[in-house]
């Protein structure tokens, strides 16, 4: 008797790994491609004053679906292919709030498309996803760090969380 209830115990747990293992990108490693456009790297865009670096963006969205358990690679390799192609903006407000002769100098991200191409077509994945870069003030924009941080959950949702009745992430501007 003991055996049955030790093994009743476990069934739980192993379902649940199970159920996790069948999602996308945690039982093996999915590529992860940023693509700036015109031959530039996330090392050629230089630190904006207001909006920071654009390294951490890329940092943000790779711990941020680590955290839920997504393993991504930069090769572009894997079962699953995550491509970022980043829009920017080069005449964003430097000024924390408007006013007289506002500073439009800085350079934001304005919007991410991701494109998610399988390796297997009996893969079923979400259409191609864009999130842009809102804040309740049509001038503001969320950092590079921010954006990163809302760009994984926003991707972690595509692939899981909307599946799974989880809350659709928000932005923190």
């Amino acid at each position: 008797m003991p055996s049955l209830v030790l093994a009743l115990g476990f069934a739980p747990a192993v379902a649940a790994q199970a159920a996790t293992d069948s999602l996308p990108c945690h039982r093996t490693t999915c590529g992860l491609v940023l693509d700036w456009g015109g031959g530039s790297t996330t090392s050629s865009l230089p630190f904006d004053r207001r909006y920071g670096n654009p390294n951490d963006f890329e940092e943000k969205v790779r711990t941020g679906l680590l955290a839920h358990g997504i393993r991504v690679a930069f090769t572009g390799t894997g079962d699953l292919k995550i491509l970022l192609r980043p829009r920017m903006n080069t005449r964003s407000m430097c000024d924390a709030m408007p006013g007289v002769n506002t500073d439009m100098s800085c350079t934001s991200m304005s919007e991410v498309t991701a494109v998610f191409t399988p390796n297997e077509a009996t893969t079923k994945l979400p259409s191609t996803q864009n999130f842009r870069n809102r804040c309740p003030d049509p001038k503001q924009a969320m950092t590079f760090a921010q954006f990163g941080s809302y760009v994984a959950e926003s991707i972690w949702y595509a692939l899981e969380g909307e599946r799974a009745k989880q809350g659709r992430p928000s932005a923190h501007c």
